[in-house]
């Protein structure tokens, strides 16, 4: 079940000010396990004086300013979220241990479909199994180990069973397999990340996640981190990334 909901709830202030900056979201969605901004759902507005977003009585408590705009885009704590997300994720905005989780700074800014060329190396009887070639990067694996977005199924002696965009095919020592795949670029503040949509290992800080498909939303990605097996969708940036996911989807 999803719902989609705007993020845009307090564009003007009581006094008709224009809102500032930060407060500027694109529409998202909002899943059962949470929304694109916050992991836990965000909390109705009570009194707002200031109009930045932030209830009086959550910027009291936390010593920030209920009559100036101005805090809402400040990050007291240096955690990399402003008041503003700390509110929205019921995240205590003076401390930096306490704070939304990483996952939800990614945007996903392109996806393009590139050429890939897959070599199989060697398959060993010890060490590591399976030794692949894609492109111009070595990557060792086993059975039932995803490699940017290539699935080992199952091995013989000369042979190898992958799983590449959703086919089984068959990979012999000295005949490589060429194929186009999906690619995506995410940004994570400053920082670019280029990621397959499915079997791909993210690690945000002390945080880890591993891609599991595009949607015509974005990019679902697995939570590593418990064992609740939950997935976050990762926004697209711009209506031209979503067109882009739809292009790749057809």
């Amino acid at each position: 079940m999803r719902w989609i909901i705007p993020f845009l709830l307090f564009t003007t202030s009581t006094l008709g000010q224009e809102a500032p900056d930060w407060l500027h979201f694109r529409p998202g969605i909002i899943h059962q396990q949470g929304c694109i901004v916050c992991i836990k759902r965000a909390p109705a507005i009570g009194a707002d004086s200031d109009g930045d977003g932030m209830a009086d009585d959550f910027e009291i408590r936390y010593g920030l300013d209920p009559k100036s705009r101005e805090d809402a885009g400040e990050d007291p704590d240096n955690d990399q979220f402003t008041n503003y997300e700390e509110y929205r994720s019921h995240t205590n905005p003076t401390d930096p241990e306490n704070h939304p989780a990483f996952w939800t700074r990614l945007r996903v800014t392109q996806v393009t479909r590139e050429s890939v060329e897959l070599r199989l190396l060697a398959i060993n009887e010890t060490g590591p199994p399976v030794m692949l070639r894609i492109n111009q990067h070595l990557h060792a694996g086993e059975v039932g180990d995803s490699v940017q977005g290539v699935a080992i199924v199952s091995r013989q002696k000369d042979r190898i069973i992958c799983r590449v965009n959703g086919e089984n095919v068959t990979l012999e020592k000295g005949k490589p397999l060429q194929f186009k795949q999906p690619v995506v670029n995410l940004s994570f503040g400053d920082e670019m990340l280029r990621v397959v949509p499915s079997g791909e290992t993210i690690t945000l800080e002390n945080e880890i996640y591993r891609t599991h498909q595009l949607s015509r939303d974005g990019l679902l990605i697995k939570d590593l981190n418990t064992r609740k097996n939950l997935s976050f969708l990762v926004p697209a940036r711009s209506r031209e990334v979503l067109n882009q996911i739809a292009e790749i989807l057809k």
